[in-house]
């Protein structure tokens, strides 16, 4: 259906056509984008029960694009999508939980709802169910189950979680030690601009945990990290530099 047949569809009432005319209006497909008009139809079909349309419109209330700007109102619309099975509603509810945004910070439940999207696959909600197991935030503390959320998303390709199961690896935190598989994981973060990871690998080649000892190397990734305002990479790259 193109966007006329979209919003014929949509004024006769039709949810799913009022939730793709919003799409079409929030993207600007087919029609001028219009925040306004596309939280106009993502409401009607949110209220009609279209769970997409309830997370969508909760973004808004988020972002306060077409609407104003309030994290109550979108924790609202979050919490039904997420109930109606949405993981990425799910996710997003946990952030509310999480900083107390829109709603009572009340990590348990934060941690309920990142279990649910992490279940489904959802890479940001395993990611911070890993870290919410590692620091023990709503849920009895297990560095096991921190390592096996972290693995899940940085096979995915979360820079951040690549970074954090590879220090997993190097403190033998919920997984066996092994300097070379926490070199393997940093080094993926590390590509990816992750400054904590470009200076871990560039620990590791100083100190030859898991690699070669190459200070050309340990310097490289220490630049990479002080060029994103990492304070530590910095003096340790300095410190390689320095005359003796």
């Amino acid at each position: 259906m193109d966007f006329e047949q979209y919003k014929q569809a949509a004024e006769a009432g039709n949810v799913e056509a009022q939730y793709e005319l919003g799409v079409c209006y929030y993207d600007g497909r087919g029609v001028a984008r219009s925040y306004e008009d596309a939280t106009y139809w993502f409401d009607q079909a949110a209220r009609a029960g279209n769970a997409r349309a309830q997370r969508r419109i909760g973004n808004c209330y988020c972002y306060g694009q077409g609407v104003t700007q309030s994290y109550p109102y979108a924790a609202y619309w979050f919490e039904k999508a997420a109930e109606a099975g949405d993981a990425e509603a799910q996710h997003n509810i946990g952030w509310c939980y999480g900083k107390g945004q829109g709603v009572t910070q009340d990590h348990a439940k934060a941690a309920f709802w990142y279990k649910k999207a992490a279940e489904t696959g959802n890479v940001d909600a395993q990611y911070h169910l890993g870290r919410y197991y590692e620091s023990g935030l709503g849920v009895a503390r297990s560095y096991e189950n921190a390592a096996y959320w972290f693995d899940r998303a940085a096979r995915a390709g979360d820079a951040r979680a690549q970074r954090r199961i590879g220090s997993c690896y190097a403190d033998g935190r919920g997984v066996a030690q092994s300097y070379q598989s926490a070199v393997y994981w940093w080094v993926r973060a590390a590509e990816a601009g992750c400054a904590e990871a470009q200076y871990d690998l560039g620990l590791c080649y100083e100190n030859g945990e898991g690699v070669n000892k190459d200070l050309n190397k340990a310097a490289y990734w220490y630049k990479k990290a002080a060029e994103q305002g990492h304070a530590e990479a910095k003096a340790a790259c300095d410190e390689l530099y320095r005359p003796d």
